[in-house]
């Protein structure tokens, strides 16, 4: 699928371009302790999930497994949270405008993203629905 292609490409390429201009500096702490959460919600995500059952594709796998436990408990895409929350912290380290956008930028590719795989999780697992009623998307009780 094409666009999943390209969501992919600009998945890798907005976070990279915010590392290749972020400075660890002590005035930046706050920024870096905000990627150091991120990278540690992905770390619990993956470890939940199992690395071998992860894809950078949002093509749901056909051995795919519904994971419900873990960081999945509070949010459906814990992987993309964490991505964002890095993101996020890395926008402040320094602080540039063009930053806020490539993050904006990244939210929506992996909304797009998740809006693949849910639609084809609904199809796959019948308890699909009932996990989405419980669980929001990206922050727990909000989105």
């Amino acid at each position: 699928m094409k666009i999943s292609r390209i969501l992919v490409l600009l998945q890798f390429a907005l976070p990279a371009a915010l590392v290749l201009t972020s400075k660890p500096s002590p005035q930046h702490a706050l920024g870096f302790a905000v990627v150091g959460v991120g990278i540690a919600i992905e770390i619990w995500a993956i470890i939940t999930m199992g690395p071998r059952r992860l894809s950078i594709m949002p093509e749901v796998q056909s051995n795919a497994n519904l994971t419900t436990s873990g960081p999945y408990r509070f949010i459906r895409h814990p992987m993309y949270t964490a991505l964002l929350l890095a993101s996020i912290g890395l926008t402040f380290s320094p602080y540039m405008t063009w930053k806020v956008i490539a993050t904006c930028s990244l939210a929506f590719v992996l909304a797009a993203k998740s809006e693949i795989e849910e639609r084809q999780l609904r199809n796959r697992f019948a308890e699909y629905e009932a996990y989405t009623r419980k669980t929001k998307r990206f922050i727990p009780f909000v989105w």
